[in-house]
């Protein structure tokens, strides 16, 4: 092979050639295709943003094992519906998404605060027997017929008032709305 000039660093490529670059460069990084993969650690800032001023340099790890994540971030694993592994790095103050077993179901359960306010959703595994639980400040409703039974707020965000649960009237029945009010005239629930 020929020789690097000055100031120059040689280089393997994975065709098993060479080139050089200046010293101040990294060579790029060649795994193993047959025992080995690429990775690439993100690095998170403190508040969770993607930090851009981070080293971004590529590393090999065995195919078994886990890419390693960067600064302020972990490590999630998932399996998609048809057994596909994957895997990422998130902000440390991230949630990995949950896996359920076999005779599980995942919910996605939403707490509010006392004013009907959304707070937050979290996952939870529960057994497929079940419905899943509601969060705090919510309540169970009937679906329509034929459809399963959902949460909702406890209160409506805009009045402030406690929320009814819809009712499904049969085909010989009729919907009312029975407007209910305060002593001095204003609305009080429905």
């Amino acid at each position: 092979a020929c020789p690097c000039g000055e100031n120059a660093l040689r280089c393997n490529d994975s065709d098993g050639s060479t080139h050089c670059i200046p010293k101040s460069e990294k060579c790029p990084v060649i795994c193993d295709a047959a025992t080995e993969k690429m990775c690439f650690p993100v690095s998170y800032t403190l508040s969770g943003d993607i930090d851009s001023s981070a080293e971004a340099s590529g590393s090999c790890a065995k195919l078994s094992q886990a890419c390693p994540c960067g600064a302020n971030s972990k490590l999630c694993k998932v399996r998609d519906q048809f057994g596909m592994s994957d895997e990422y790095c998130i902000p440390s103050s991230g949630q990995c998404p949950v896996e359920c077993g076999a005779t599980q179901q995942k919910c996605f359960i939403k707490d509010y605060n006392a004013s009907g306010h959304f707070l937050r959703i979290a996952e939870k595994c529960m057994p497929s027997v079940t419905s899943c639980p509601c969060g705090t400040h919510s309540k169970r409703c009937a679906g329509d017929p034929g459809f399963p039974s959902y949460c909702m707020p406890s209160k409506n965000v805009e009045t402030g008032y406690p929320q009814s649960c819809p009712v499904f009237c049969k085909a010989s029945e009729d919907a009312c709305y029975i407007q209910n009010f305060k002593s001095n005239g204003d609305p009080l629930s429905t």
